[in-house]
């Protein structure tokens, strides 16, 4: 893609971004229970950055985690993520919005439902970009996958 033609992409993208950035906003909200700082989105030449860097990566390690409940989902990303820090990617707005970074304090909600918040996928990128964990909800099931770089 050459420059120009990823410079448009970029221009429709963050249009396209000021449609659903609200709703995005909402669902961080309700999944890290608490108020969304607009600072902590990264640009979208960023959030490109941070996905081709795992595009870059080695897998040494990949596992699918069997998840029964959004609780159970919440309490396997506690025991994986620590206080270093992690990108936030939910659904497709991350595309038109940007990557959420969290570094330090947080805190997930335990009573997270992915049918209120109209979400079907996260992904939590660690900020070292030493692991990645995938969410996908469809019908009450949810698939988790956990990679290792």
């Amino acid at each position: 893609m050459s420059a120009s033609d990823y410079k448009r992409e970029l221009m429709f993208r963050r249009a396209q971004g000021k449609l659903c950035a609200e709703r995005y906003s909402r669902k961080i909200a309700h999944f890290l229970n608490h108020t969304v700082r607009s600072e902590a989105f990264s640009d979208l030449k960023k959030t490109d950055e941070i996905i081709n860097e795992l595009s870059t990566k080695i897998i040494i390690y990949s596992d699918n985690i069997k998840i029964n409940s959004e609780s159970e989902m919440i309490a396997f990303i506690n025991q994986s993520v620590d206080q270093s820090g992690f990108y936030l990617l939910i659904d497709e707005e991350w595309r038109f919005c940007g990557a959420y970074e969290i570094n330090g304090e947080f805190e997930f909600n335990a009573n997270f439902n992915f049918d209120d918040n109209l979400s079907d996928e996260i992904r939590i990128i660690d900020i070292n970009f030493l692991f990645q964990i995938q969410l996908d909800y469809d019908s009450d099931e949810i698939t988790c996958l956990y990679l290792q770089y």
